[in-house]
């Protein structure tokens, strides 16, 4: 099932796209957007990435959509960005001070 996750790293989790960005990466989305990388360990280490998921939202896979939408419509901007209003406004008091 397609699922969206929004996560809570620490700061010592996130490293600066703009820094770390290899210079023969390809041009993208990052660099259209404020993009991090998210380091959480390697090897035979928990999951910390699963660790910090804040909200999962589960997207029905069966769901009739519609055409694709145009990359503004997708990612609009300022007042007409609802998705990131809620993301931005989404309550965090409940969340353990480790995720703050």
């Amino acid at each position: 099932m397609p699922v969206l996750y929004l996560l809570f790293p620490t700061q010592e989790q996130q490293f600066e796209y703009e820094r770390y960005r290899a210079d023969d990466f390809p041009s993208g989305r990052p660099d259209a957007q404020s993009a991090s990388f998210m380091h959480m360990g390697w090897g035979h280490t928990d999951n910390a990435c699963a660790e910090r998921i804040f909200l999962a939202l589960y997207l029905e896979p069966e769901g009739d959509y519609g055409p694709i939408p145009s990359p503004a419509q997708l990612f609009p901007t300022g007042a007409d960005d609802a998705f990131g209003h809620f993301l931005e406004h989404t309550d965090t008091r409940s969340l353990p001070e480790t995720f703050k």
